[in-house]
């Protein structure tokens, strides 16, 4: 990589790890001072839970979604669609899967806002969300760190960023605002209603909250389908379960995932 480019990446990374440091140190403070009974709150997410009819129902849905949207890409193999017109498609497929989601919840239940703690009493999290990221920052950032070297040893050869990463960098298109708004403001309302708001409470409330949160931030690392980024996501989730038993609204998950993606994004494009 070039020298003039890599250093106001190194420099950003550098003032974000120690602005991280000092936010860690406040949610820290802040903890202490005014303790949350953990166990009330979780009893409380348990009660969030979908039945177990409503989540097979919404799973088996899911996963005939995401088979069909996979399936698309044989298309491409069999060249019935040119390869420039992949991003397109992808957009596409995936503001499709958002939709019908949509249409399975309300199939499904209807659920109202509260049962997310997303009514607008609780919208208050929201930017608490985005203070939350820059405390976990040191933390994502060191493991992030130690778990690429790792890998870089193992494979013996530089990691591959995952290919959304070449539709959010580079000049200014339709196309890339696109991405940019999908990956900043619906993936992360979508995902953290499924593994937050979903998975976390129907799993919590048939085991225990460690084995919720180490199920929930497994199976939220395997989607994203990217081996060097497995560890710091699952950490990701980790953390993103922390904060919702925090405030018990998913508004705060909300607002640290999109911070997170925000955050990323405009890494990749300063290192260009």
């Amino acid at each position: 990589m070039d020298e003039s480019v890599y250093q106001p990446a190194a420099i950003m990374m550098l003032l974000l790890f120690f602005a991280g440091l000092g936010a860690l140190l406040i949610v820290k403070r802040h903890l202490k001072e005014q303790p949350v009974d953990v166990e009330r709150v979780a009893k409380l997410i348990s009660r969030r839970a979908f039945s177990t009819k409503q989540f097979t129902l919404l799973a088996l849905g899911l996963l005939v979604l995401y088979f069909l949207a996979g399936c698309t890409g044989l298309l491409f193999f069999d060249g019935y669609i040119p390869e420039e017109d992949k991003p397109q498609l992808q957009l596409m497929i995936q503001w499709m899967l958002y939709a019908l989601l949509a249409g399975l919840f309300l199939i499904i239940n209807r659920p109202r806002r509260k049962r997310f703690g997303m009514s607008s009493k609780n919208l208050r999290w929201f930017p608490v969300g985005m203070g939350f990221y820059f405390a976990a920052i040191p933390i994502i950032f060191t493991a992030s760190f130690l778990y690429r070297l790792l890998l870089s040893l193992i494979l013996g050869s530089e990691i591959e960023l995952q290919e959304i990463t070449q539709y959010v960098r580079g000049d200014w298109t339709w196309l890339k605002v696109s991405f940019i708004f999908t990956a900043v403001i619906a993936a992360p309302i979508y995902e953290e209603i499924i593994f937050r708001g979903i998975l976390f409470p129907f799993i919590l409330k048939r085991s225990n909250l460690k084995m919720a949160i180490i199920f929930t931030a497994v199976l939220f690392a395997a989607i994203h389908l990217h081996i060097p980024s497995l560890l710091p996501i699952a950490l990701l989730s980790v953390l993103l379960c922390y904060a919702y038993l925090r405030t018990a609204s998913i508004w705060t998950c909300i607002g640290m995932h999109m911070m997170f993606n925000a955050m990323s994004i405009f890494a990749l494009n300063l290192i260009g």
